[in-house]
């Protein structure tokens, strides 16, 4: 019986540890500075929100927002610098 709860104990450590790690949350562009952060246009005029976010995340791992211009997609477009 010992036995059993022992490893018991062991699984529901590693469900506990493998779910944090999961659930870490990737870096946004607003997270980066400007000059490592870029914007464009993908189509100008009429546009939808989804097809929008889609397209900009498709693409170029970016956030796409609709703005007046048209779909703007902001992305990373270089990494920035390591800290070592």
């Amino acid at each position: 019986m010992r036995t059993y709860h022992g490893a018991l104990l062991v699984i529901v450590a590693l469900v506990v540890l493998a779910s944090g790690i999961c659930t870490a949350t990737a870096a946004s562009v607003d997270e980066f500075p400007p000059e490592y952060a870029c914007a464009k246009i993908l189509y100008p005029g009429e546009c939808d929100r989804k097809a929008c976010h889609d397209n900009c995340f498709g693409h170029y791992r970016g956030d796409g927002l609709c703005v007046r211009a048209g779909c703007q997609c902001r992305y990373k477009c270089k990494p920035p610098p390591l800290d070592i």
